[in-house]
């Protein structure tokens, strides 16, 4: 469900979109991401490298938005509980 509503978000703004935000709790329905990108953490793969291995982040990196910036971490390092990143051309 999660990627056909961002494919029909990229197609209705087509270039106009100048970034991805993700915003990624623990606990509840939506802590895959979360749980991916603390995964990818423990596999001593880069924060940017996880962020980008979630399923997020690879809709993004499909669609050109490759930069990943950090605007929140919190917790221990790859046993994160939030995550605020954007993705940039």
């Amino acid at each position: 469900m999660g990627g056909v509503m961002f494919v029909n978000a990229m197609e209705a703004l087509g270039k106009d979109a100048s970034a991805v935000r993700g915003y990624w709790l623990s606990g509840g329905d939506m802590k895959d991401n979360l749980d991916s990108f603390n995964a990818g953490m423990q596999h001593w793969l880069s924060a940017e490298e996880a962020a980008r291995n979630t399923f997020t982040g690879k809709i993004a990196v499909k669609y050109g938005f490759t930069n990943v910036e950090f605007r929140t971490l919190e917790g221990a390092a790859a046993e994160y509980t939030k995550v605020e990143v954007i993705f940039r051309k």
